[in-house]
């Protein structure tokens, strides 16, 4: 037992350290970020997007792209940068708010004049023109400067891969709070336009995007660092533009960046400084072609005020991204998606403070489905899972919608069925153990139970046959002595005396008798001999010997309808043995000479029943119960002190079950009882 104990307790403390590393494992790894998690994130933020899609955009965003038809009209590209100076002055002419050029200048354009006649034998004279006129390079700063506009640059991947390095020219603001260790993209250098056309622009940022794990745009750094220096990304410079704000201001608090300034916008961002694209629809921004633009074909007040976004987006010319839509973008539609985002304040919020929330809605859930655990397989228990389950997927929905807030109930919900799986399958090995440990219980039990009142029928059986012996001899002895066989007994009591010793003795061996056939039915010693007889022949013994043995109660016992009573095959001595158990029992109960009623029918299909009725105390429905149970004698009042031991009506219905039929009682407290014994059909030869 000690041994047990020790092991339960064992079990107990290891299934505790069990929860508390499993706890511990969860929230390590919702704050590892691993890439397993941040798919899962991916796929809920994606769905919820479909589920919520944007409002339609308001931005005042333009797209002039370079498209096949552009690349038709002039040309393949690149084009002379005469002829892109010609687009960037057509432009101009909308007087638009700020012209982003998503392209890369970083080498002196090859198709100059200049550059073109310099491996050719060409008379000085017109070498000398050439040079007074201004190169195709000189003639694309011209233009740029004659607009305000943003040019793009491109992350170096390697210091060796640097091309042009620029330094920021936008004035960076920095705000430093309690922390100032911003996780912030870092690159080692810029690949950046010439800087006679870098000099010329408003303005240059970062044009590179970066990709999740899983190859979808979803993420837009708004500023970088590079060799030290904090530098803007070209959609957040054009949007400075844009706004007329000389500086951005970078709000480092924490862990990260907290926000970003641009003039009156305040543009919250993650910890290292991202915002999160909300999926709008690039068909739906307003396009032109560049060859509409050069030939004219587009009235210029169209681009009066607003933001132009220049680039290509013709087959060849450009990288394609897939967008959480699923859909695919050109690198200038996902540049104006985010400046849209920008403009519009569409974009969504991705904070430290939802991880935290995060965890903690992990925690509670997991938590409560292991104080539960005993009610998991219940249907409430399951309910209070699936409703609190849902009850976040519905807050990550209604605070994405509400205030563009990105919480992510995913991990929570598969963390919370992980528990639910494992402490459910721990639940069912316990039970099975204890249903195992049970059944083991029940069979030792069961046999115990089976050896005991085998030992009891054993003990009963050989100590009715050794009681009957003196018994006998007794009963004899005593029957002489009252019966003065021998001559008369002087003084005269004496006889009195054998009387009392010869009644007793009867009695005595009535109940070793009923003991006796009790233990021969229990051990199944007791098989039944089927005779034909007559039931009345049988029924008129019994009411001789209760005659005889009762006579002092002088029964009254009469029969109604004698000539119902059938032909039997039966255990003769089994129904004679019954029929004396329920006239004995009516006698018992009646008041000396009230009326017993005997009467026979024959019900159902064929089944024949026998009744004594009586008038007697009667018996409560729990009497009724207990009467059948054996050595529990009723406790109703007797006419005698000789009270039976409980073992009449448990006897009669044994044997009753032997024929194949039933015994019924129906009694009413100081109203009478009735006793019904009925045998089957196949037990009635002929009535």
């Amino acid at each position: 037992m000690k041994f047990r104990l020790n092991k339960e307790r064992l079990l107990r403390q290891l299934k505790s350290l069990f929860t508390v590393i499993l706890m511990g494992s969860l929230v390590v790894i919702q704050f590892l970020d691993t890439t397993p998690l941040a798919l899962l994130r991916y796929a809920y933020f994606d769905f919820a997007q479909r589920v919520l899609p944007s409002p339609q955009t308001k931005a005042p965003i333009t797209i002039v792209e370079v498209d096949e038809a552009s690349i038709t009209a002039f040309g393949q590209w690149p084009w002379p940068r005469d002829r892109i100076a010609e687009l960037v002055k057509a432009l101009s002419h909308g007087r638009p708010a700020v012209v982003g050029i998503a392209l890369l200048f970083r080498e002196p354009d090859r198709l100059s004049p200049e550059n073109v006649l310099s491996g050719l034998e060409v008379s000085p004279f017109i070498l000398e023109q050439l040079a007074d006129l201004p190169t195709n390079d000189q003639a694309l700063a011209a233009s740029i400067g004659s607009v305000p506009s943003v040019l793009a640059t491109a992350a170096a991947r390697d210091r060796r891969s640097q091309g042009n390095p620029i330094l920021p020219r936008t004035p960076i603001e920095l705000k430093l709070g309690w922390s100032s260790t911003p996780r912030l993209t870092r690159y080692p250098g810029l690949l950046a336009s010439l800087p006679i056309i870098e000099s010329a622009s408003a303005g240059s940022g970062i044009a590179s995007l970066e990709l999740d794990r899983d190859g979808v745009i979803r993420r837009l750094p708004t500023i970088a660092i590079v060799n030290d220096s904090i530098v803007p990304s070209f959609a957040v410079e054009v949007v400075r533009v844009f706004h007329q704000a000389n500086a951005i201001g970078v709000e480092i608090e924490g862990p990260g960046v907290k926000s970003l300034t641009i003039g009156a916008n305040n543009i919250e961002t993650d910890s290292g400084g991202n915002i999160w694209l909300r999926n709008t629809s690039s068909a739906l921004i307003p396009r032109y072609s560049a060859a509409e633009i050069l030939f004219d074909r587009v009235d210029a007040e169209v681009l009066t005020g607003r933001i132009v976004l220049l680039g290509t987006t013709a087959v060849g010319l450009t990288k394609s991204f897939i967008s959480t839509g699923g859909t695919t973008l050109s690198a200038l539609d996902a540049q104006a998606v985010f400046v849209d985002n920008l403009v519009s304040n569409t974009y969504l919020k991705r904070s430290d403070i939802a991880v935290f929330f995060e965890v903690i809605a992990t925690l509670i859930g997991c938590i409560g489905i292991i104080l539960m655990r005993g009610r998991l397989r219940t249907f409430g228990g399951q309910a209070i899972v699936l409703i609190y389950a849902l009850s976040l997927f519905a807050t990550g929905l209604v605070l994405l919608e509400i205030d563009r807030i990105m919480f992510d109930p995913s991990f929570s919900i598969c963390s919370m069925l992980l528990v639910y799986i494992i402490f459910i399958g721990l639940e069912i090995v316990a039970t099975q153990r204890e249903r195992r440990r049970t059944e083991q219980a029940r069979r030792t039990a069961l046999m115990l139970a089976e050896s005991a009142s085998q030992s009891k029928t054993n003990f009963l059986a050989g100590m009715s046959h050794e009681l009957r012996t003196p018994l006998n001899a007794i009963i004899g002895f005593s029957e002489m002595i009252k019966d003065g066989v021998l001559g008369p007994i002087s003084p005269p009591n004496y006889a009195n005396y054998a009387k009392d010793i010869h009644g007793s003795a009867v009695h005595l061996l009535s109940l070793v008798t009923q003991m006796l056939d009790m233990a021969n039915l229990e051990s199944g010693e007791r098989r039944l001999r089927a005779t034909e007889f007559s039931l009345a022949e049988a029924l008129e013994e019994s009411l001789e010997t209760i005659r005889d043995v009762r006579a002092e109660d002088r029964p009254n016992i009469s029969v109604i309808d004698a000539s119902q009573l059938p032909i039997l095959r039966a255990d003769r001595r089994m129904v004679n043995q019954m029929l004396l158990n329920l006239l004995l029992n009516s006698v018992k109960f009646s008041r000396p000479g009230e009326p017993i009623l005997i009467s026979a029918d024959f019900v159902g299909e064929g089944d024949f029943s026998l009744s004594v009725t009586d008038g007697g105390s009667g018996m409560s429905p729990q009497q009724v119960a207990e009467a059948f149970e054996i050595f529990q004698a009723s406790d109703q009042t007797v006419s005698d002190s000789a009270r039976g031991i409980g073992l009449g009506l448990p006897i009669t219905t044994a044997m009753i079950e032997e024929h194949g039929g039933s015994l019924n009682v129906v009694s009413h407290k100081g109203r009478g009882t009735r006793m019904t014994l009925t045998f089957p059909a196949d037990r009635v030869v002929e009535s």
